[in-house]
């Protein structure tokens, strides 16, 4: 068998039938010697074991006999009888190894005979190999020997490592011989016949130089340190440990001592300077070996001895570690990796005179001996020192309460303060540094709070240059605030471990600029954090106030701004909790300083509208009024929060900065002024809006001149070239007029002449704002409507129509406006701006359809026997007529006589509900028969109607009617009419409409068309929440079960708009329930346009049984739009409410004197959503409260619906097309009215007009 086959661990198997041969000594040497092997080789194929005990047993019965015979054909120098291949003295060797192997040691001096000439120089490796196997056997069974040992010493020579010959090392002498070793030559000739082969090295081989006696040195090493783990038979069983812990007490004494002497014996004067990296990664990766054995690693740190080597040849790793050389950076990862491990794995570990804690903390001191890297900053160095922090983690997770630990840290920090900086390493250790220091103040430790004071100086020294420090001190501030309980801030006695944490980087004031800027805009995230979490703003003022003065005072100009919002900040959260008066003192201080500087300026602006709850800091509004007109976007804030102010402290004195006095009111115009310079140079929506609040407030006050000089701004504005700008403006006005009767005919009238222009008529999106500007003034209108002006308006309307495209949305549009006037204005006006739904007079059961016709367009009428619907733009409205006889047209007389009875029993009189004013008396028949003779003139006398003219005149008009009626059509005979015929065909007919109806056929398709329509409302229906947050309130469960609420805000919840009973309630209901389960009333606003639900859960019952409320939140959840009313001190939350809904939020805050101030909070889903006249941070009055919340609200509703559908249309819109495609579905042409008739009709509108007496919502 060869060498490299029984090398590899597979010999071959033995047969010990021959053993007889063996003895017999007359056979020949060769002879007994081939059957010797041939049995041996049967032997160790037998098994696969290490150590067997059979083949121990084999040995130790002929070890005698086998040594002699392979001693002998060693020996042999007879030619004839002489090895006749290398084969055969390999195999010879094998014999004689693995039999010492088992401890069958003969002949000894022999075979260290034999050892010491195969290791002697010159030799091929091979035989060193078998040399040295041999003398490791003989030491290792031999132990009291000293020959075999000087041997053992003498084998690897390692001055092949070093230039450097003064150095003692290896005592080759004692291999050398007095004598010739004849026997050599022969084998020596036999293996130069063969071919030179190292077994491979895997791990190192890049690394070996091109050296065949360093690499023969390398393998032999390797070959002794796999020998202390091979393990030996002690007592008939095979023992690991004994025989490793043999081999390291030999190792010790010889091979360790050279390499390591520092290690054993300081004493000793041979050895290396620093261990060969070749030398040291063999040994680190024997220690890797051997403490992955179970057998040997229960004992291995037992000894203090060795638990000291150990730990000590690793840490030679980082002593020995130099960047140039990538084996080195291989050790000490390697090294590394085995500490880890122990740390990790540590139940495999077993110590004595020593805790496990103590261990590895003895382990994490060895590795801070990379630190010290003198010049060398290289990236592997950083890279290699980077793990150290691997192994400082492990240790403080485990032992968190270690103060050694600390310590040891602290050192490390000494040994980086001495050296060179290394950017990257400072910072990894300060980030550490204050990982350890965060768990200290959880565990609220007072030792951590020593500590904390002596890291002080060196985390100050090295954030002050890197930033990162700083950045790192803050995430570890939002951990800890995070993993503390936040109860602990209400008291700022509770928190002495948090506030040394935070002063942990020493005095920011010592920083230099970019290091105190960092340190400030941290602490301004961590205050920030803190408040959103609900921790007192109070109890960190008295934490934070003192240093951020001084940084606003004396930091530099960049941190400075970055300080006073901080303190904003925390003044803006404690307003309701109140600072004492020392600390609002302090306020009025730090800002009467900061304002005389330029760079403060802006951001105290920026702040002072919500500071301004403050009163102690009322005497800066003259100056910060001043500023708002240099920093305009800051400016308007602050007017949004003090415009309502001068109205109700009215002339309450105010003292100034420069010492001067004056009063709230005298703010006022500086207001104006700021409003006015605003619009006339770059107006814009938001401050439209604001200006409209602020024109509201001067109504609710009676200050008339300045609300028209505001009017006549806004109306000129109306006229801007850039149409989101006019829209708006056309907005306020619309908000404005309703609440200022005495102005609404001078509006009206500026609209028609001046607003409506054929400049606009380009603009869809504009003059469609016009028209609905002009609806709402002529259904809000407090004064009489001259004719010229109608006749002004019905011209221009003229015009328009004629340079519109037939069947266009405007087209459509057009003739919405005018059905809006016909059937609105002329006909049905109403009070109060209160158009309310009553009862519908519209059964289920009415008799069956007799005719379906449609008219113009826009409306189709259904005929039943004695009432007819008319479904139009509007909606659907039933006429009921009484039967009556049709008067003969020769009996003149008697036809008068009857008509004249009708004529004076017709009075419009309207069943309302109790909230509406009764209609006063309306001559409606007489404009509804002036309406006719303009439409429809191919079927009219030709004599024009006055509606002025007496009952007799008008009586006698329509019997010629009749007459020309008849006469004129065949289609109808009203003398065949009987009694019994259709009523509600006969007044059409009287009306002189029937032959202008177009018939419609009946048919389930059109049933179903006209059933979809009714679906399909007049009006905007809305569905809005309403939400009441009681004092200390800040959780969805609480605020939805209440069932009980202020007076405040009931009163609040009447003045938003009218209290309803569900249960017989017959307009919108917003989804609620009638029958008891949403409770028994709600609160419901309707107009001309709008049909609002509020949803309030302080009206709908609460379920004790249900903590999450689901029938409140199902309803108020799904709302767009929520109004709250909040008397918590702290700021709604917009995440309060869970809900993929409630995009906008208007909140409201009330304050002293019957003020409210305003929050809006917006999802950022649809944060380019524009609505007002309320902005976020505005201040109003109780007077205009309600009014300026349910606008708000309603027009929120109305932007997020154009935000998602931007093709939104009013509901009117929608219906006019619905019935213009059921006419043109049901095979009728649309109506094509010529121009000039268009005009006719529209030029008639001017000679109707009517008066009403409203009251101002004031």
């Amino acid at each position: 068998m060869s060498l490299w086959k029984w090398f590899s661990g597979k010999p071959s198997a033995d047969n010990l039938a021959e053993m007889q041969e063996i003895l017999y000594e007359e056979k020949s040497l060769a002879k007994r010697h081939s059957i010797m092997i041939n049995s041996i080789q049967r032997q160790l194929k037998s098994t696969s074991e290490k150590f067997d005990l059979k083949l121990y047993d084999f040995f130790k019965k002929n070890s005698e006999i086998f040594t002699t015979i392979c001693l002998s054909y060693i020996f042999q120098t007879d030619p004839k009888c002489k090895p006749k291949s290398w084969e055969e003295i390999t195999d010879t060797f094998i014999a004689l190894v693995e039999m010492t192997r088992y401890g069958q040691i003969r002949k000894v001096e022999d075979i260290q005979n034999i050892a010491k000439a195969c290791l002697q120089d010159g030799n091929r490796y091979e035989l060193k190999h078998y040399g040295l196997q041999l003398v490791l056997n003989l030491v290792s069974h031999k132990e009291m020997l000293h020959i075999p040992f000087d041997i053992f010493q003498a084998a690897i020579d390692f001055s092949v490592f070093t230039n450097d010959h003064s150095l003692q090392l290896t005592n080759r002498h004692v291999l050398s011989s007095t004598e010739e070793v004849k026997w050599i030559g022969p084998i020596k000739e036999l293996l130069s016949r063969t071919p030179l082969k190292f077994p491979e090295l895997k791990n190192i081989q890049s690394f070996i130089p091109h050296n065949e006696l360093v690499r023969e040195m390398i393998t032999l090493f390797k070959d002794v340190l796999q020998y202390t783990l091979s393990g030996a038979i002690i007592q008939n069983t095979v023992n690991y440990s004994e025989h490793f812990r043999k081999w390291l007490g030999i190792l010790r004494r010889s091979y360790l001592l050279v390499l390591y002497p520092d290690l054993i014996d300081n004493s000793y004067n041979g050895g290396f300077n620093k261990c060969p990296h070749l030398l040291h990664h063999l040994v680190i990766y024997w220690i890797n070996r051997f403490t992955k054995k179970p057998e040997i690693v229960s004992f291995m740190f037992v000894a203090e001895q060795d638990r000291k080597l150990i730990l000590g040849i690793l840490e030679k790793s980082f002593v020995l570690f130099t960047q140039d050389s990538p084996l080195s950076i291989k050790n000490a990862l390697k090294s590394y990796g085995i500490f880890e491990s122990w740390i990790v794995n540590k139940r495999n570990l077993e110590l004595k005179d020593i805790t496990l804690e103590e261990f590895f903390l003895t382990i994490v001191k060895h590795t801070t001996c990379i630190f010290n890297y003198k010049k060398d900053t290289s990236k592997s160095r950083i890279e290699i020192c980077a793990q150290s922090f691997n192994i400082f983690n492990l240790f403080h997770d485990k032992f968190p309460d270690n103060l050694d630990f600390i310590k040891t840290l602290l050192s490390l920090c000494d040994i980086l303060k001495k050296q060179e900086p290394c950017n990257e390493l400072i910072e990894r250790l300060s980030v550490f540094i204050l990982k350890v220091m965060k768990r200290g103040v959880i565990a609220s430790q007072s030792s951590f709070a020593k500590t904390t004071k002596d890291f002080k100086p060196y985390l100050h020294q090295w954030a002050n240059k890197h930033t990162l420090i700083i950045q790192e001190w803050k995430n570890k501030i939002f951990e800890l605030s995070i993993e503390t309980n936040y109860s602990l801030y209400t008291n700022i006695n509770n928190i002495n471990f948090w506030l040394d944490y935070i002063k942990l980087l020493g005095d920011p004031l010592d920083f230099c600029e970019d290091a105190q800027n960092e340190w400030v805009c941290s602490l301004h995230q961590i205050i920030f954090n803190l408040l959103e979490k609900i921790v007192s703003p109070v109890v960190l003022l008295q934490c934070f106030l003192t240093d951020l003065s001084r940084l606003i005072l004396e930091g530099y100009e960049s941190t400075q701004k970055t300080s006073l919002d901080t303190v904003c900040l925390l003044y803006t959260k404690s307003s309701y909790e109140r600072p004492s008066a020392i600390q609002t003192q302090h306020l009025f201080y730090l800002l009467s300083v900061a304002i005389q500087r330029i760079h403060l300026k802006e951001s105290i602006l920026s702040h002072s509208p919500k500071l301004l709850d403050y009163y102690g800091i009322h005497p800066l509004l003259k100056d910060l009024i001043s500023l708002s007109f240099i920093y305009m976007n800051e400016g308007l804030l602050l007017v949004y929060r003090i415009c309502c102010l001068p109205n109700y402290y009215r002339k309450t004195p105010l003292l100034s900065l420069d010492g001067s006095t004056t009063t709230y009111l005298a703010l006022k115009n500086d207001v104006y002024s700021f409003f006015v310079k605003r619009l006339t140079e770059s107006p814009r929506t938001c401050v439209i809006d604001a200006f409209t609040v602020f024109i509201v407030e001067e109504i609710a006050c009676q200050n008339n001149e300045m609300v028209k000089e505001g009017i006549d701004i806004l109306m000129n504005i109306c006229n801007n070239k850039e149409s989101n700008i006019s829209f708006s403006a056309l907005q306020s006005v619309g908000v404005i007029a309703p609440i200022f009767p005495s102005h609404q005919h001078y509006i009206l009238d500026f609209v028609i002449k001046n607003i409506l222009d054929q400049e606009k008529f380009s603009n869809d999106y504009l003059i469609m704002a016009i028209f609905d500007l002009i609806v709402s003034l002529l259904m809000n209108l407090k004064t009489k409507v001259t004719e010229n002006m109608l006749q002004q308006l019905f011209d221009k309307v003229a015009d328009f129509s004629e340079s519109i495209i037939e069947n266009s949305k405007l087209k459509i549009f057009l003739d919405l406006f005018l059905s809006f006037l016909s059937f609105y204005y002329l006909n049905f006006p109403v009070q109060d701006n209160c158009i309310e739904i009553f009862d519908s007079n519209i059964k289920d059961k009415l008799s069956s359809a007799e005719e379906y016709y449609s008219l113009n367009n826009n409306t189709i009428i259904t005929l039943h026997k004695n009432n007819f619907i008319i479904r139009n733009e509007f909606g659907k409205y039933l006429w009921t007529c009484s039967n009556f006889d049709i008067f003969d047209a020769s009996d003149k007389t008697e036809a008068k006589d009857k008509l004249l009875k009708i004529f004076k029993k017709s009075k419009i009189s309207l069943k309302v509900q109790e909230n509406p004013h009764p209609l006063s008396q309306s001559e409606t028949l007489e404009l509804l028969i002036s309406f006719i003779h303009n439409n429809y003139e191919p079927y009219l006398a030709g004599c024009p109607v006055n509606s002025y003219e007496d009952i007799p005149k008008k009586i006698e008009y329509i019997e010629n009617l009749e007459n020309n009626i008849i006469e004129s059509h065949d289609k109808i005979n009203l003398k065949n009419i009987k009694k019994s015929s259709s009523v509600s065909k006969i007044l059409i007919a009287n009306l002189g409409f029937l032959n202008e109806l177009v018939p419609l056929e009946s048919s389930e398709k059109l049933d179903r068309a006209l059933g979809l329509l009714d679906c399909i409302r007049a009006r905007e229906q809305v569905k809005i929440g309403v939400l009441y947050v009681k004092p200390g309130q800040d959780d969805e469960k609480d605020i939805l079960a209440n069932d009980s609420c202020s007076k405040g805000f009931q009163e609040f919840l009447t003045k938003l708009g009218r209290v309803v009973e569900l249960e017989n309630y017959g307009a919108y209901l917003g989804g609620l329930d009638q029958k008891g389960s949403c409770g028994k009333i709600s609160i419901s606003y309707t107009d001309w346009e709008h049909d609002v639900m509020f949803h309030v859960p302080v009206l709908i019952p609460t379920d004790i049984n249900d903590n999450l409320q689901v029938i409140k939140k199902r309803h108020v959840g799904n709302d767009q739009v929520v109004i709250i009313w909040s008397e918590n001190w702290k700021e709604y939350r917009q995440d309060t409410i869970v809900t993929h809904f409630n995009f906008v939020n208007i909140i409201i805050y009330p304050l002293e004197k019957l003020l409210y101030r305003i929050q809006i909070q917006v999802k950022s889903q649809v944060r380019n959503v524009e609505f007002g006249p309320l902005k976020d941070g505005m201040v109003v009055h109780w007077k205009v409260l309600p009014i300026l919340v349910r606008l708000t609200a309603i027009n929120a509703n109305k932007m997020l619906k154009i935000n998602k559908h931007p093709s939104f249309e009013k509901q009117p819109f929608i219906r006019s097309k619905s019935i213009r495609e059921i006419i043109r579905d049901n095979g009728v042409e649309p109506v094509t009215i010529s121009k000039k008739l268009a005009r006719q009709s529209l030029t008639h509108y001017s000679h109707s007009s009517m008066e009403s007496s409203r009251q101002s919502p004031f």
